[in-house]
């Protein structure tokens, strides 16, 4: 609870994020080559959650200043593991095309 102590970003979302920038990450190999697209994505995720909340920031899922809890923290683990899901669902998909498409030569 309490997005990492900050009461910040969600800390159930953050671990959908490193995740992202785990396996989209061109590493030391590709310096700098995948870090708008990793950003992108860490957006787009972001994007997603809040749609589905109200927000991505603890204090105000929480509602520290308001007073109205968005949502409890259980279920935005719930909600983050799903995005997670669709996520590296996606990233499959996306891989197994790829796989699947001739060679160009």
């Amino acid at each position: 609870g309490l997005g990492m102590g900050m009461m910040d970003t969600c800390g159930a979302l953050t671990g959908l994020f490193m995740l992202i920038g785990m396996k989209n990450s061109g590493g030391v190999e590709q310096a700098g080559k995948t870090k708008a697209d990793t950003y992108k994505k860490t957006r787009e995720y972001a994007a997603k959650f809040k749609e589905q909340n109200g927000s991505y920031l603890c204090k105000e899922l929480k509602g520290v200043e308001t007073g109205k809890v968005l949502r409890s923290c259980p279920d935005c683990i719930r909600d983050a593991v799903a995005l997670t899901e669709k996520y590296l669902a996606a990233q499959k998909d996306m891989e197994e095309r790829q796989d699947s498409s001739p060679s160009v030569k």
